[in-house]
């Protein structure tokens, strides 16, 4: 099973898919890295967020 998580803000939208981030701003999807490999759900929310504000 693949384990999807999406937060998002105005124009932008962070997701994690079968073990990866991708971040979707003005238009653009690309991959990043998180800041850590996330272990369970709060922590992969945690990392959303963290994209989040960087963008």
């Amino acid at each position: 099973m693949v384990k999807v998580r999406k937060a998002s803000r105005a124009g932008v939208t962070a997701r994690f898919v079968a073990g990866h981030f991708t971040v979707t701003h003005d238009g653009i999807t690309e991959r990043v890295q998180a800041p850590t490999h996330p272990d369970d759900d709060a922590q992969i929310m945690q990392a959303l967020e963290a994209i989040l504000d960087l963008y």
